[in-house]
């Protein structure tokens, strides 16, 4: 009886807190890229690494198709806008779009990003939450794909 008395309230306070899962939906995008060049690994890392690191933040993660773009122009690519209104449409809460540069791609050997920008949108109401630059201008990539991705979108968690 005791043990009821101190069970059932711990019970009911743990249950009774709220929790925030978002639904979250992830796009990759290449820049910089020969249209007829074939997909890049790294850019299937960089989806992993995004989907796995908000997974296990406790959000409830989907993906857009990759993309390939001549180039990366205004707020939100032409390319990727159908995208982004299925993701609202589908009802997910945050939109992020990770625009992976390759420039500097000379067509041989495994195509390896530069740079990568991340924007993070609030679908309904819909706003840019978040831009940023990975890594840091000035700074290089490091040759473990999943681990940057892991490290840029750890970066978005605070903006949830």
């Amino acid at each position: 009886m005791k043990v009821t008395r101190f069970v059932l309230p711990v019970f009911f306070a743990l249950f009774a807190l709220p929790l925030n899962a978002y639904t979250v939906s992830v796009m990759i995008a290449e820049t910089a890229l020969p249209l007829a060049a074939p997909l890049a690994e790294a850019s299937i890392r960089w989806e992993t690494g995004f989907m796995d690191t908000f997974f296990d933040a406790g959000h409830i993660v989907s993906n857009a198709p990759l993309a390939r773009l001549a180039a990366a122009a205004g707020e939100v690519p032409a390319e990727c806008m159908d995208d982004l209104y299925a993701a609202g449409e589908g009802g997910v809460d945050y939109f992020i779009l990770v625009l992976l540069n390759y420039e500097g791609y000379t067509g041989t050997g495994a195509p390896r990003p530069v740079w990568a920008e991340l924007k993070m949108f609030r679908v309904t109401p819909y706003r840019l939450v978040a831009v940023t630059r990975f890594p840091a201008p000035g700074k290089t990539l490091e040759t473990d794909h999943l681990a940057n991705a892991r490290e840029a979108a750890r970066m978005l968690l605070p903006h949830f």
